[in-house]
């Protein structure tokens, strides 16, 4: 009887850390997944305000319209090749093209 008893607590030990390891990796990877995306957000972010202020160096007048498609815009490669075109353009129009 003392035997199955032993058992069964040990059982339940183990099914008790088994839960808690599955509720820490849980947490590390919500951690994890919350990090990478603020980083992204991060680096957008950065990219548009450089996109902006390259095009304001540039004397190039962006509209509200313009600004809201930079504010918006989550495709890295976009905002890089705009950024890109912000060098040679004469207009936003040829930015966005």
């Amino acid at each position: 009887y003392e035997r199955a008893k032993m058992a069964e607590q040990d059982a339940r030990g183990a099914l008790t850390l088994a839960t808690r390891e599955g509720e820490l990796r849980g947490e590390l990877r919500g951690e994890l997944r919350g990090e990478l995306r603020g980083e992204l957000r991060g680096r957008l972010e950065g990219k548009r305000e450089a996109l902006l202020r390259a095009l304001e160096r540039r004397g190039i007048v962006v509209t509200e319209e313009e600004r809201e498609s930079i504010a918006v815009c989550a495709d890295a490669a976009a905002l890089d090749s705009w950024f890109d075109r912000a060098f040679t353009a004469t207009a936003a129009a040829e930015v966005f093209a």
